[in-house]
């Protein structure tokens, strides 16, 4: 093992020291039993990591260390971590040892070197002049969170190995970096901070628990790591693990950063399909690895997903997931992930196109956390801001992103002009012929001020503009963009789905901004685009949830008429209360799930699965695998007549429900019906079902009380010993 050219690369690449201690020490540990440099020559290390590869399925079943290094404590993280070191010393090996043409005699040995001599100069102005070089002002290279400049640093490194070519600042920086070194384009990343700070007016540093960035970026995010936390702590395996954080970072809040329309898509797909994917991202969020090893390895999977059926995930999901579940529960290693941000971000900062292939591969992972890496040093040691994990570097690109912020002045002078040509319409002349001209010189100050236009500079009509196509409010505002997404994220209908889906592609180029943030006071409704103005009423209506009351209001006379299927209305809103009831206790609730199919192939023995007529069941109660109940929403009346054995029951609910319990396997079940004004939240009958000891409940929900209250009467109706106690029915067999 090459070990000082291999921590002279872990040093470029920004690793903390003790990181780097550690890989170089599990380095020694496989080179000492394989040879690094003999296997990576022989097949890139392919065969010496799949001799190392063990997993939990192996520890579990106590299976011996399969590898040729002396071992001791657990195999499975003492491997995992070797595998991690070995990796990156092939990554290492891929890399380029010198950059190609005049650079040949550059190496990182020699850049380090050029590095403390500038720290030992103590000040980078003397260690630049020195060189008989000016100040550097746009690339400078990152080590430990410092600014070296970039052209002096390499410069000086050719001069230790006795080169005397004078590289310019671009040459520089693409030799750094094809060495593995980090270099930013420092007057981009002012010009970011000083737009972060205008969105954040009362920010001082990230250590602050109040204002602006706590309030829109920090506090809801610790929330969800601590929610996350607490799931993979609990005993359930790791398929509900899993479920339970996509769901919990996809749905039922804003600012979200996994998809629900993906969430969507795995809950249709085929059950095995499903499980697979669930359960991969339980693997991953209890992983004792590594992130080098557990991120890709999920990563993988979730293409091998995509190949099996889930077209859904697409290459962005496939990065954003597996990286966004991680970090939520190790911010100090990785953070959320959106591809077009991080592309932004790439692109902005460090000339950097991140990401760029179809496939996922760990080299492009480890280049955007070493970005990441180089930019919380910065932010901590350059600008003095405290950042507490890469969260925060996240939440400084999100926001510098936005399309919300200001954007520095445009040195081109813009002029304003009249659009009149005389007493005509001067605006097709103007756009078809670009003819404007000052008709009548009255000597006033507009017409000297007119005379001082030049070549290059840019015009606008101000009058009216008859023939305008655009709508006011798409390009700068993002209402409409934001109104299509809202819909999209409410609407089940998969026609007016696809329908939103097409007009939010049709305004891809207006980013998203938060509605809160929303301009609505910029939007100016005139003459000349007063045939807008009731969409943009509606969008208004629909954003700010401005509900018209049943009663006529002066003010506010504005409205919807909205026809609502309510038996769809009742089983989400009793599923999310009953969610809420639940918390905490180790049931699960899941609505429109199961998809078992009633029928399959007749062959005469014991049939395991059905192939058609699947099942969706209104809501299931779940702890871990095991089904503990199934409850059918119905929105209708129950019968009055208290001599009505059947309760006004229609029988085809009861074959449904009797369908259930026998596709389920379980004895628990509940139709729960709207209750009539002056009834409780209770029981109504319960019934025996023929042939089995299934139990069949009637039962009632107010849905006049406050949410508070009707999700306790919930939490008590269905919180039966039965419930609590369920176990699954006997398997019939052939």
């Amino acid at each position: 093992m090459r070990e000082a050219e291999f921590k002279a690369w872990l040093v470029a690449q920004g690793y903390a020291p003790t990181s780097i201690a550690t890989w170089l020490s599990d380095g020694r540990k496989v080179d000492g039993a394989y040879g690094l440099d003999e296997h990576f020559d022989r097949d890139g290390g392919a065969s010496m990591l799949a001799e190392m590869a063990y997993s939990r399925a192996d520890e579990a079943a106590g299976a011996s260390n399969p590898s040729a290094i002396d071992l001791s404590g657990s195999f499975y993280a003492n491997l995992s971590a070797c595998r991690a070191a070995a990796r990156a010393y092939f990554r290492f090996c891929n890399s380029e040892a010198r950059p190609q043409g005049r650079f040949g005699e550059l190496d990182r040995e020699a850049v380090l070197e050029a590095v403390a001599a500038c720290d030992a100069v103590g000040d980078v102005a003397q260690y630049v002049a020195d060189l008989d070089l000016g100040q550097p002002t746009r690339y400078w290279l990152v080590l430990d969170g410092k600014r070296y400049p970039s052209k002096a640093v390499v410069r000086d490194a050719l001069a230790r190995r006795g080169s005397d070519w004078l590289p310019g600042g671009g040459e520089c920086k693409t030799a750094l970096e094809r060495l593995g070194f980090v270099v930013i384009d420092w007057p981009e990343l002012n010009r970011a901070r000083d737009a972060f700070l205008r969105q954040m007016p009362d920010f001082s540093d990230f250590r602050a628990a109040a204002g602006a960035y706590w309030d829109v970026e920090r506090a809801y995010k610790n929330g969800l790591i601590e929610q996350a936390k607490a799931i993979i702590a609990r005993q359930d395996d790791d398929r509900a693990v899993g479920e339970s954080l996509y769901r919990l970072l996809s749905v039922g809040g804003s600012g979200l950063p996994l998809s629900w329309r993906t969430l969507s898509e795995v809950q249709n797909a085929d059950p095995e399909l499903r499980d697979r994917f669930y359960t991969s991202l339980g693997v991953l969020a209890r992983s004792d690895g590594p992130l080098e090893e557990a991120v890709p390895a999920a990563a993988r999977e979730l293409e091998a997903l995509r190949e099996a059926g889930i077209a859904g995930l697409r290459r962005g999901e496939v990065l954003s997931i597996p990286i966004t579940v991680w970090a939520t529960l190790h911010p100090d290693q990785a953070s959320w992930f959106k591809i077009a941000k991080i592309d932004e971000m790439g692109r902005r900062l460090f000339g950097r196109r991140l990401f760029p292939q179809t496939e996922f591969r760990d080299a492009d992972l480890a280049e955007w956390l070493q970005l990441m890496r180089a930019l919380l040093g910065l932010l901590d040691k350059e600008f003095g801001w405290h950042p507490h994990d890469l969260f925060d570097v996240q939440g400084f690109i999100w926001v510098v992103g936005n399309p919300d912020s200001p954007r520095e002045l445009d040195p081109v002078p813009v002029w304003m002009v009249t659009s009149l040509w005389g007493q005509e319409d001067g605006l097709p002349r103007f756009v078809e012929r670009a003819e404007w001209s000052l008709l009548t010189d009255t000597g006033s100050a507009n017409n000297r001020r007119v005379r001082e236009m030049q070549v290059g500079d840019r015009i606008f009509l101000k009058d009216f503009v008859p023939r305008a196509r655009d709508l006011p409010f798409d390009a700068g505002t993002g209402i409409m963009a934001a109104a299509t997404v809202f819909l999209a994220r409410h609407t089940r209908s998969l026609a007016t789905r696809r329908t939103l889906d097409e007009l939010r592609h049709a305004l891809a180029d207006i980013p998203l901004m938060p509605i809160t943030r929303l301009p609505w006071q910029a939007v100016r409704i005139d003459r000349t685009n007063r045939r807008w103005e009731a969409l943009f009423r509606l969008a208004r209506l629909l954003l700010q949830r401005d509900w018209q009351a049943t009663h006529h209001h002066a003010k506010a006379p504005d409205g919807l008429t909205l026809l609502f299927p309510m038996n769809d209305l009742f089983e989400k809103y009793i599923a999310v209360l009953l969610r809420r009831a639940l918390a905490g206790s180790g049931i699960e609730v899941i609505d429109q799930g199961g998809h078992r199919a009633c029928l399959g192939s007749f062959t005469g023995g014991h049939l395991e699965t059905g192939e058609v007529f699947r099942t969706k069941p209104d809501i299931m109660l779940r702890r871990g695998r095991e089904i503990v109940a199934i409850i059918d929403t119905k929105w209708k009346k129950l019968s009055l007549d208290p001599l009505d054995r059947k309760h006004g029951v229609s029988q085809a609910d009861v074959y449904q429900l009797m369908a259930y319990a026998r596709l389920y396997q379980t004895a628990e079940l509940m139709l729960l019906y709207p209750a009539r004004p002056g009834q409780v939240c209770a029981e109504r009958a319960q019934f025996g079902m023929a042939g089995g000891s299934e139990r069949l409940r009637i039962a009632m929900a107010d849905v006049s009380l406050d949410e508070k209250a009707l999700a306790e009467a919930l939490g008590v109706l269905v919180m039966a010993p039965a419930v609590t106690k369920a176990s699954p029915l006997p398997q019939a067999v052939g």
